[in-house]
């Protein structure tokens, strides 16, 4: 027989070997010579970190803790400021606005190495065909304006700090080995944000809720956000609508406004360790930030009829003699293109050379650096007016592209063999096989047809079914990605 006594120094003992096992900074109560805890695994250090957050299942066996250890408040420093929220039908209110993010830190780093890095756009622009005659007119002429990214240096050493929200389903069925990819997959962007790099989680089941505000990366704000991390379960149903919400709300109440997103829909578990790296791939190397394309008419004569350019706002002005497209951000080597359709008049004898300016294009951006604007040189667009044309004149490849982009069909890029155009009818064939009926939509199909159309109206790479690359892919977001299969491999040795 074992004594009060005995039974409580025994407790302590088990006590201290509990906190070496776990480090847990004495935030354990004693047991005061009862069990602490029972349980059908015995990993201290997760059922620690899961319990204070109300999280009754191992992470590592999927076992149902029976008997909850009693948890005492951690030392302030190591508390997670998580708001307080609905957990097992205990009530916790969140903040009504959610403007507690952490301030904008931006380190003297990024602006030390400044004049290493070179930015800049490339304008290119091509005529639907090479020449009109000079006495026809021409109604939705199309012009293409392709728009490239440049980044020189080392963007690794000097870049603008991204601010991220994550929305995460952990629905019940995810459960085993999907959560635990999901969260393999943020402790990988996790680790590759930089110190001025702010993050905020969104997790959602059967309601949503903000596990910690826009926190900047550093080794503290690192470790909480891991912490938090760590506590999420699998649990309840699904709720996408309240997830999407709550992320909304971080954006649009925080400190700092301007934010866009993109939509990626994942179909088999392997892709989530990829596809949070390609996106990150792309955050972590903007290169221009709020560019803006603007299109002026050069001929009293000609006016623009329309600008074809996604899901990209467009604006005509002064008689559409003046058009502009609003982009955003673009990452390093990322293009855009966009049609601009104009109504061709009859050539004038004004035009020299049998050659009619048509429109000049010009960007204006801003530099993420020193945040003021910069002005690219402007580019003019101009066509042959001969007073014959080869009947049998090809259509401009690149343009028709473009259109088939828009509005796939038999046109002269596939059957030139274009490889964008073939990859547009692979994809279409992909929709219309998780089209056939209503379950395999709703299953498959919704989601891989709402990706493909955000990534296409936008140009920007998303992940769709199980597959990560695009057509849209940037080189930075292939290095990303190869990194995290990278530490895959690492991590299984």
């Amino acid at each position: 027989m074992v004594s009060t006594s005995q039974n409580s120094l025994l407790t302590t003992k088990i006590l201290r070997i509990a906190r070496r096992l776990t480090n847990c900074d004495g935030d354990l109560k004693v047991g005061a010579g009862n069990a602490i805890f029972t349980a059908e695994c015995y990993n201290f250090n997760c059922i620690r970190t899961y319990v204070k957050y109300g999280n009754p299942i191992c992470p590592t066996g999927d076992a149902k803790w029976k008997d909850i250890p009693s948890v005492g408040p951690a030392p302030a420093a190591l508390r997670p400021r998580i708001p307080k929220r609905r957990i097992h039908n205990r009530v916790i209110s969140e903040p009504l606005v959610y403007n507690d993010d952490d301030p904008i830190d931006f380190q003297s780093n990024f602006s030390s190495n400044n004049n290493s890095i070179i930015r800049s756009i490339d304008i290119k622009t091509h005529t639907e065909f090479p020449a009109v005659p000079l006495s026809v007119s021409q109604e939705n002429f199309h012009i293409l304006v392709n728009l490239k990214s440049n980044l020189t240096g080392n963007s690794d050493t000097c870049r603008t700090p991204i601010y991220l929200v994550t929305v995460l389903d952990i629905n019940s069925s995810m459960r085993g080995e999907k959560i635990q990819l999901l969260k393999g997959a943020m402790r990988f962007v996790i680790q590759n944000l930089g110190p001025s790099d702010r993050l905020s989680v969104i997790s959602f089941s059967s309601d949503a809720h903000r596990l910690f505000p826009l926190l900047l990366m550093t080794d503290s704000g690192k470790q909480r956000a891991l912490q938090a991390l760590n506590s999420l379960f699998a649990s309840s149903m699904t709720n996408i609508v309240e997830g999407l919400k709550k992320g909304t709300k971080v954006i649009e109440d925080r400190r700092t406004q301007s934010s866009k997103g993109t939509f990626s829909f994942i179909e088999a578990e392997r892709v989530i360790q990829e596809a949070f790296p390609q996106r990150i791939g792309g955050l972590l190397s903007v290169v221009l930030q709020d560019l803006q394309v603007h299109i002026q008419s050069l001929d009293p004569h000609l006016c623009i009829s329309q600008l074809k350019a996604g899901g990209y706002s467009t604006s005509l002005t002064g008689e559409n003699q003046v058009g502009s497209v609003d982009i955003g951000d673009l990452y390093a080597n990322e293009e855009r293109d966009f049609l601009v359709l104009v109504n061709l008049p009859v050539a004038t004898d004004g035009n020299s050379n049998d050659q009619m300016k048509l429109v000049s294009v010009w960007c204006v951006y801003k530099d993420p650096f020193i945040k003021e604007p910069v002005t690219t040189e402007a580019i003019q667009v101009k066509l042959q007016r001969p007073e014959i044309v080869n009947e049998d004149m090809a259509v401009s490849i690149e343009v028709d592209r473009q259109k088939n982009r828009i509005q796939i069909s038999e046109t002269a890029s596939a059957h030139a063999g274009d490889t964008f155009s073939a990859d547009l009818d692979v994809e279409l064939e992909e929709v219309r096989s998780r089209m056939v009926n209503k379950k395999t939509y709703e299953r498959a199909g919704r989601g891989y047809l709402l990706s493909g159309m955000r990534a296409h109206s936008r140009q920007t790479a998303a992940t769709r079914g199980v597959s990560v690359g695009s057509m849209y892919d940037t080189d930075c977001m292939r290095g990303m990605v190869n990194r995290s299969r990278a530490t895959d491999k690492t991590d299984k040795k």
